[in-house]
């Protein structure tokens, strides 16, 4: 039964990733979020935390623009790896 418990508390941690966002200037945001939550989540935090609006702000990995919807699952196992997503066209800020 000790073992199921153990089980239980690996499978949870797997299903979290830890993720980068780095701005132009060099910057970088850290977060945990699960694998299948849609990345919008994590983009409007971001851009809350950073002052920017959303909608002036791209999210890139590998090469390719990342859309809200998408997951870090679906992103690419590359992805689930590295953990880390490049910002460009931030120039907007609000406050």
């Amino acid at each position: 039964m000790g073992d199921g418990a153990n089980n239980t508390a690996k499978d949870s941690s797997s299903e979290h990733i830890n993720l980068k966002v780095q701005g132009q200037e060099g910057s970088i945001v850290h977060f945990k979020i699960k694998k299948s939550t849609p990345l919008r989540k994590l983009m409007n935090a971001y851009c809350e935390r950073m002052g920017y609006q959303p909608m002036s702000v791209r999210f890139i990995f590998d090469g390719n623009n990342v859309h809200d919807t998408h997951t870090p699952a679906s992103v690419s196992e590359t992805f689930a790896a590295d953990g880390i997503l490049l910002v460009g066209n931030g120039r907007e800020r609000h406050n």
